[in-house]
Parts: C-alpha cells; structure tokens; sequence
C-alpha cells in the first residue's frame, strides 16, 4: 500500500479539499473500503446509469439541504436499501469524505456539494473532506474501468420501466416516495420545487412578537395566528397549502410541454414563458407566467420582447410591483428599458451581488448607456435602517442595552429618516443595518425632448437568501424608506403626504398615513436573486400594510344612517349605499379593474396568506420559505405596535381608545 501522502492531496486551511481523479482512483485502489465514505450527488437517473464504484446516490435539493431540520439521520433515510443506509451510517469512522458531482472542478461551482459538506461539518465530521475535481465526467474519462455501469435488475432496491429501457431509481426524498413519472416521462419534473421541497414538509417556527404589545390592538387574525401558545403551528399549516397550491398549479403548467398542443391554447391553465429563453434566465426554473409577464415595449415584430419580470398587485391593494429577477449582463439593456417605459422611478434590491461565493445579481447600474437608455449616477449614500437610531420626539424612552432586544423594547416610534431629496450617511456602526440609496438621472435617445427622470435605487445587501434580516423593523424600515421615495417622485402637492416630502419633512410621512389611493399609481421594480422570495416578502408586507390602513381609515368612518359612507376630501372612498351586506367602498378603477372590499369588515381573513396566495398566481415562489412567510406575519405586527405606541404617547390617553386602532367589526 502506497503512503498516504502520495495518495492524497494536500489539506487545505478551511473547507474541503480538491481530489484529482488520479488521487481518487488511487484511494479507491490502496484505501480500505470502511475508510472513505463516496457520494453522489447527481440526479437519480443519471446515477443509475452509471456510477463511480463504491458511490452512494444522494441527490437532494439545494433548498433541502439548507433546512437546518433535515439532517444527517434523515440523509441516511433517503437511500434506498438497508445495505447503502448501514453503510452511509458509519460516517463518523471514516477517515475520508469525497463528495462529486456531474463536472464541478471548482468550489464555487460546486453549490449541492458545499451544502452536503456543510451538514457533516455541523455534526461534528472530524475527517478530511474532498471534492472530486471535474465531477463524474473528469473520472469516468480518465478512469472507465473504475466505473460502474451494473443495471439495474442487478442492484437490489431498483427496478426496470416497463418498457425495458434504461434503469430508473424511484426518487426517494426525505424518505417519503416521491410520484413516479415514468408512464408520463417529464422533463421538467425537478423543475418543480415543491417536488422536494416538500417531502420533508415546510417545519413549524414561532412567531415573534413585542413583548410590549397589547395583544388586542391586532385585527383578530393577526391575535389568532401569533399565539404564543400556537408555537406558529396555524402560519406553517396555511404556508403547507399554498405551496400544495402552487404544486398543482407548476404539475399542470408544466405538463403542457409533454403534449403536442400549444402551451397557450391550455384555456383555463397557467402557462409558463421563457423556458427556451436560456440566455436571459438567472434560474432554469424561476420562469415567470405568461399572462403576468412584463412585454418589452417598442420591439419590432419578430424581435424577442421577453424579460424574466412579472407585473404583480394584491387583490385588495392599488399598490402595483414589477417583480423581477436580477439582471444579467444579457439582460441590462431590457431591464433599464423597463424602467422607462413603465416609468419606474424606485427600485428596491433584495440581495448582495454575492453570496457565498455565488454571484447572485451582476451590478447593472455601473454602466452609463444601456442601449437607447443614458444613465447619469447623481449620488450614492448610506442610510441606516435602525428605526429609533432617527427618532425626533423629545423625552422618547432610551434604548435598551440588550442589542437582541433592541427592536422590540421602545417607546418612540416617528421614522426620521433622512431628507428623500438629500440623504445624508449614516455615522459608521458596524452593526447598523442600511440601505445604499443610489440616485440616478434616465435619458433616452428616441425621447430628446422628454425630461430627465431620477430613478432611485434602495440596495439592501444583509437579507441573506432564504432567510430573514436581523429584525422585522430592519424590513419594516425599508419598506417605509421605500415609500418615502416613491411618494417623493409625484409631482408636488399630487397629496399631502408627497407635498411633505417635497417640501424636505419626511417625518410627515409615517406608518399611519393613508392608503395607496390612485389606481394608476405607479410600480415599484423590486428584484432580489431569483425575484421570488425576498421580492414577495417585500411585496407582501408593503401591501398587507397598505391593505391595513385601508381598514382602520374604515372604520374612522362608519356608515351613517342612510348606509353612506362619509369621507374627507382626500380619501380614496366615495359615498356608496352600504346596502345590507354592510359597508361597501368603491375605489377608483385601475387597469387591473376595481379592487375587492368586502373584506373591509371581516376580521378573520388572513390578509398575509391572501396576499401571498394572490403573488403567487402572477409568479411563481413569491415568499419561498416558511421563515420569509413567518417575517410577513413578524413585520406587520411590528408596524401595528408602533401604531399602538404612537398613538398612546400622542393622545396622552385622551384620543381613541387603544382598541380602536385597527378596529375591524365582526
């Protein structure tokens, strides 16, 4: 037997090593079997044709893997006969962990291996983990003879498709079968997440609250969903059936591909777009719906007007989003024309360039000409997003020193932040959130006479991907800046609150203001990675608020006798006769028609669920994880307390009673 040291690599300072196929092919020879434990990660069905020798199948989601419930135990479960399970469990005796995909030969590239590894790493692996450089392609080229290409009639634990082609393994997740396909082969299958995501099903987290909250001032579905004693039990069952919902929804957009029909002559059934725009898509499989996908305006015919975007609006909100992957180089040129043409004047960015090594959105505003679009940057400046560190009323309660309490524990709760025309840096505070505010001037070449228009940019790089920030207010603080901002582009005096702005007072502008009420207003463009889960947080949490202030400016004004309904000048309500079915607001039509409000007073509607199930239909994974679901609820309460704690420092108890803050009548 050969020294170790001529059979292996050297070790690395972090993280796993890079095994060459020569060093592989050598360990396999010289190394006992119980000393090195081989994974596959690849998909199952190349697996079964062909494997290293010795190689267990693991092929599991990225989105899985992340799920700190699904561990090594449950790893183990996935494998599909009691040999490989006995085998994978002696893992913390051996002394070698090699880890391979299809043609990796980089770290970074390697994203399924690094989570596999990461799982070991937290369970205490105190081996040497590699990974095979250039994957299985590199190996079996180098080394065929090493390996194996048994069938599957041979191997206990998988069987021959009827049709006596290929071998195919039944993919086994989470220990939980997943739906065969082969009498209906489709190739999309692993496109659908919920295919895997869900066979561990979507875990159980608690919902957060303040512990100064007065438990009724919450609209009564917001008191039933975030009882301490519920554990978060009732928001993991509703996030369980949206995500069943949207199963359904993807099985049957994307069996359309597997039938010789015409995916848009499917009358009734979601289809998708893009799936052979390859070029233009982050992620094979965040492809958006094509009745809610954004069309490039001004292309000739024949020309491609596909971009990966989607015009999303809740059904009881005149708020309207562009939610939109991030762009790729390819991209740029679409994407800065959709800021013009549906004259979008905020953007909200959801994600830092890079995560983890992963490049995660290229940065598509350090150019100056993007076809037709001139971009001239104006400014660039840091605004904190802790609430309190802007409060302006005298005498407001000091800050606790307990930093993970610090969100949960005031008594101020005006957002001063910083001047929409002149934002001014933040002091330097390594653990203050912020946001990067970038100013933009837009030009276009085919318009010289049209003016400028400046486009702000809010770039919030500490949302980690499939988590949550630090605090809801971190949220609650963007979405309030966002707003600012947004308002700050009407012309001046469009409202009182956009006047305020113009005007250089952004503290006029708070949480308690009115409802979005013009029906054309315009849309925000909100993009994370993907521009599905930290974009339908965001979407949602803005609109579930938006839909709440439309509720208590109801309820500020009852019906009076006659069944009407008396408002001021400035509200978005006109009289209407209530009729029997109670109070009833007409809005002003959008392009989207009317909004719904027979919601106005009933107090059990989920609003949070409703909104997500409504995102969910315009574009696929808006709100992707149950912890960004749970922030929707953690968010909105948070603004529903500094409602409660604003209006009793103002009001001195001498206004409405606290109840009546978001009073809704049942």
């Amino acid at each position: 037997m050969k020294p170790r040291a001529e059979t292996l690599p050297t070790a690395l300072e972090t993280g796993p090593g890079l095994i060459q196929p020569d060093q592989l092919k050598d360990m396999l020879t010289n190394v006992p079997e119980n000393e090195f434990l081989l994974l596959d990660i690849r998909v199952s069905t190349h697996y079964a044709r062909s494997r290293i020798r010795g190689a267990l199948n693991l092929c599991i989601p990225t989105t899985l893997l992340k799920r700190a419930t699904f561990n090594l135990e449950k790893l183990q479960q996935t494998l599909q006969t009691e040999e490989d399970q006995q085998k994978f469990a002696q893992w913390p005796n051996v002394k070698y962990l090699i880890v391979y995909d299809g043609h990796s030969s980089e770290k970074r590239d390697a994203v399924s291996a690094m989570n596999m590894f990461k799982k070991f790493s937290n369970e205490g692996f105190s081996g040497r983990p590699f990974l095979l450089r250039g994957g299985f392609d590199a190996f079996a080229t180098e080394h065929p003879t090493f390996v194996d290409h048994q069938s599957a009639s041979q191997r206990p634990g998988t069987s021959v498709s009827p049709e006596g082609g290929r071998p195919s393994f039944a993919p086994v997740i989470g220990g939980v079968m997943l739906p065969s396909n082969a009498n209906n082969p489709n190739p999309f299958f692993s496109n659908i997440r919920q295919n895997m995501d869900l066979a561990d099903g979507v875990g159980q987290m608690d919902i957060s609250v303040p512990s100064s909250l007065d438990s009724s001032t919450l609209p009564h579905w917001l008191q039933d969903v975030t009882k301490s004693s519920d554990h978060g039990k009732k928001a993991s069952e509703r996030f369980l059936q949206i995500e069943r919902r949207e199963q359904s929804r993807m099985k049957e957009a994307y069996a359309s591909f597997n039938t010789s029909a015409t995916p848009g002559l499917h009358t009734g059934k979601v289809c998708l777009s893009g799936v052979e725009k390859g070029g233009k898509n982050r992620y094979k499989d965040i492809l958006p719906f094509e009745h809610a996908r954004v069309h490039l305006t001004g292309r000739p015919e024949g020309v491609c007007d596909y971009i990966n975007a989607s015009h999303v609006q809740a059904s009881r909100s005149y708020k309207r989003y562009i939610a939109s992957q991030g762009p790729l180089p390819a991209t740029f040129d679409d994407f800065w024309s959709v800021i013009w043409d549906q004259d979008v004047r905020v953007i909200v960015m959801l994600t830092a360039e890079s995560e983890g090594g992963q490049l995660k959105c290229h940065p598509y505003w350090q150019n100056r000409e993007f076809g037709s679009i001139r971009l001239k940057p104006l400014s660039e400046k840091k605004v904190s997003l802790d609430i309190d560190k802007h409060r302006s009323t005298p005498g407001a309660a000091s800050s606790t020193s307990n930093t993970s309490e610090y969100a949960r524990r005031r008594a101020n709760t005006t957002t001063t932040f910083e001047s929409a025309q002149n934002v001014q840096p933040s002091q330097p505070q390594p653990e203050t959130p912020y946001v990067i505010v970038r100013k933009f001037a837009l030009s276009h070449s085919s318009h010289p006479f049209s003016p400028m228009r400046e486009v702000t940019q809010l770039h919030y790089a500490s949302w980690p991907d499939f988590g949550a920030p630090a605090q809801p207010s971190h949220l609650l603080a963007l979405v309030e800046l966002a707003n600012v901002m947004q308002r700050a582009a009407l012309p001046v005096n469009a409202n009182s609150i956009a006047a305020s702005v113009a005007t250089e007072n952004p503290a006029a502008m708070g949480w308690y203001e009115e409802p979005e009420s013009n029906a054309n207003a315009r849309p925000m463009l909100v993009h994370c990675s993907a521009g599905c889960g930290r974009t339908g947080t965001f979407c949602t949490v803005d609109s579930v608020i938006d839909m709440l202030k439309r509720q208590r400016l109801a309820a500020m004004h009852r019906p009076d006798a006659d069944g009407d309904v008396s408002m001021t000048e400035s509200s978005p309500v006109r009289r209407r006769s209530a009729g029997p079915n109670g109070l009833k607001l007409r809005l002003e039509e959008s392009r989207h028609g009317e909004i719904e409000t027979g919601w106005l007073e009933n107090a059990d509607l989920d609003l949070v669920e409703t909104t997500v199930e409504d995102f969910r239909r315009q574009r696929l994974s808006m709100v992707q994880s149950l912890r960004q679901f749970v922030l929707c609820y953690e968010t909105v309460v948070e603004w529903v307390w500094r409602i409660q704690e604003r209006n009793n420092r103002l009001a001195g108890g001498r206004g409405r009673p606290r109840s009546e803050i978001l009073e809704v009548r049942r």
